[in-house]
């Protein structure tokens, strides 16, 4: 069950409209119950891996009942086969292999939609917010780390008795390992609730008055954005450039588009450094966003976009505020997939 969640996670991860697709209540009861079913099926021979005896005490006529293995049990041919290759493949040694490797994966691909995630929208590194999906990543990773853990000592039992022979079974030392590595199962499968306690999702909370007055810049960067802007030789040409980036099939375009590209830096530049002015004008790139032309703009273009603007007007000092304030610019356009539309009345009102 295990590695049937954590196989279902890294589909969700890695092809999400495929997971989407596929993915329905119907579905996942029918996989329940197969599993259900098929675990069913496999331990049946465990059934009749005991039975009750009575043993007679040696100096009185008392007796009383005790589990004693069957001649099944003391097979080795079973015990080769069954508890020791089929357990470790289908219950121990392969589920947690396939587990590490989906859950590495899918820390790979937490990972680096986190930093793609990061470098489009600045404002991801100020909240300090993680996503559920790396918090569902690092569950199932405290799970398969737990399993081996509770797990490996039946894995060593089992090997223990294929290598000494059938005999050690009835030996005190033996039964201790049986009894523990059968707690440890139990532990395993009892701590289960916990983990999914610690990582759970939370609600939530609602943003508080320091959060809100929060700005992407302080105002010594704003200062130093808006010198750099004001002193730089194309700082009335800039959006031209940029829009020449993007665009290469219509000069046209490219002069509106140069111009909405010109006077939505000059506004940023302007409204960055104080949280109302900042946070109007995010609220008017969202607004402007939502009513882009669906014109795909393949992504190395605004890749070039983003390294023009900062390459032009950065120097070392202010590098990595200019590449803040592109990602910001770049982020809300791409909600749309294009900008590619004439200047529309706009009213702050």
């Amino acid at each position: 069950m295990l590695l049937t969640v954590t196989a279902d996670r890294y589909f969700a991860l890695a092809r999400p409209l495929r997971h989407r697709a596929h993915d329905s209540l119907r579905r996942a009861r029918c996989i329940y119950i197969c599993i259900l079913l098929a675990a069913i099926f496999y331990s049946v021979p465990t059934l009749f891996e005991m039975r009750l005896s009575d043993e007679c005490a040696r100096y009185t006529n008392d007796s009383r009942l005790i589990v004693v293995p069957t001649e099944l049990r003391l097979d080795p041919d079973y015990i080769s086969i069954y508890s020791v290759t089929l357990n470790m493949i289908f219950i121990t040694v392969g589920p947690f292999c396939l587990i590490t490797i989906l859950s590495i994966r899918m820390i790979f691909i937490v990972t680096k939609a986190r930093s793609l995630r990061f470098g489009m929208d600045a404002r991801a590194t100020l909240s300090g917010r993680n996503s559920n999906q790396e918090n569902t990543t690092v569950m199932l990773l405290t799970v398969a780390v737990k399993f081996l853990i509770c797990n490996y000592l039946m894995i060593a039992v089992n090997i223990w008795e294929r290598l000494a022979g059938s005999q050690i079974a009835i030996g005190t030392m033996y039964k201790l390992c049986v009894e523990l590595s059968n707690l440890l199962v139990v532990v395993n499968s009892a701590s289960d609730s916990i983990v999914y306690f610690r990582w759970r999702q939370k609600p939530p909370q609602p943003p508080s008055c320091s959060t809100a007055l929060k700005t992407l810049f302080t105002p010594e960067e704003a200062i130093l954005l808006k010198r750099e802007f004001t002193r730089h030789s194309s700082n009335k040409t800039i959006g031209s450039i940029l829009a020449r980036l993007i665009i290469t099939e219509d000069e046209r375009l490219v002069r509106d588009e140069g111009l909405r590209i010109q006077a939505l830096l000059e506004e940023m530049l302007s409204s960055i450094g104080e949280p109302v002015t900042e946070q109007n004008i995010i609220n008017k790139l969202n607004y402007i966003g939502s009513r882009h032309l669906q014109v795909p703009i393949p992504a190395y273009r605004w890749n070039q976009l983003k390294n023009s603007l900062i390459e032009e007007m950065s120097t070392n000092e202010s590098r990595h505020l200019w590449s803040r304030l592109a990602c910001m610019l770049i982020k809300e356009f791409r909600n749309g997939q294009s900008f590619l539309k004439k200047p529309l009345p706009y009213s702050s009102n």
